[in-house]
C-alpha cells in the first residue's frame, strides 16, 4: 500500500491476496526437503565434511523458497478503490510492477472456475481487460472470482453514474476539438445530424409535459 497514493474522495474498498491454498506445492516441496534433511541428518554428517554441506545447502535452499514465496504472496495484492482497479506485482525479490486500470477504461471483467480442486475449494483465475475481446491480464488463485467479478461490475456501474456529467463533458469537449479539422462539407453534416437530433430531443421532451 505504500506505492499507492490514492486521488482526492479516493477510498479503498477491498484489497485481496492469492488464495493460500493455491500455492500449496510452493510451500509443501520446501517443507519436504527440510524434513528430508533433518530425517537423513545423522547419515549425512556421518559422511563427512561433503554430507554436512549437503545438509546446509539443503536447508538454506529450502528456507530461502519459502521465504521467497512468503515475499510474493505477501506483495502481490489485488486493490479495488472507489475509482480504479490495482494490481501490485512483486516479480522476484527486485522487481516490481504496478498495474491499473480506471472503471471507466475497464472494458472486460470475467471469473473462472476450472476443474475438480478449484471447485471444491471455492477459487480460480480473473481477468482483466481494458480491449473487447482483447488479450487480458490474468490473475490466478483468485478466492472466489466470480463473485470478485460481480463486485467489480458493482464498483464500476457505482463510479460510472457518479461520474457520469463528468464524461459527457469530457466527450463534448473532444468533439469540438475535431470540428476544428473537418472541412466545409463535413461540418454540413455534422449541423444537419446535430440539428435532427436536438429536434428529436425537444419534441420527446414536449412530449413528457
Amino acid at each position: 500500500m505504500k506505492d499507492i497514493t490514492l486521488k482526492d474522495q479516493e477510498r479503498v474498498l477491498l484489497s485481496l491476496r492469492q488464495y493460500g491454498l493455491s500455492l500449496f506445492w510452493r510451500w509443501a516441496l520446501p517443507l519436504c526437503f527440510m524434513v528430508l534433511a533433518f530425517f537423513f541428518m545423522f547419515w549425512l554428517f556421518n559422511k563427512g565434511r561433503w554430507g554436512q554441506i549437503l545438509f546446509v545447502l539443503i536447508l538454506s535452499g529450502s528456507l530461502l523458497a519459502l521465504f521467497r514465496s512468503y515475499v510474493l504472496w505477501k506483495k502481490n495484492l489485488l486493490i479495488l478503490t472507489t475509482h480504479r482497479v490495482i494490481l501490485l506485482r512483486q516479480h522476484g525479490f527486485l522487481q516490481r510492477e504496478i498495474v491499473e486500470y480506471l472503471y471507466d477504461q475497464l472494458e472486460e471483467v470475467s471469473g473462472k472456475v476450472r476443474g475438480v480442486f478449484q471447485s471444491m475449494f471455492h477459487y480460480g483465475s480473473l481477468t482483466l481487460s481494458n480491449q473487447p475481446d482483447g488479450p487480458g491480464l490474468r490473475l490466478e488463485g483468485i478466492k472466489e472470482p466470480l463473485r470478485i467479478q460481480q463486485v467489480i461490475h458493482e464498483f464500476k456501474e457505482r463510479y460510472l453514474s457518479k461520474h457520469a456529467h463528468e464524461f459527457s463533458e469530457n466527450v463534448a469537449g473532444l468533439i469540438i476539438e475535431k470540428l476544428y479539422e473537418l472541412e466545409e462539407g463535413e461540418l454540413k453534416r455534422v449541423r444537419d445530424m446535430s440539428d435532427k437530433l436536438l429536434k428529436k430531443k425537444e419534441s420527446k421532451a414536449e412530449e413528457k409535459k
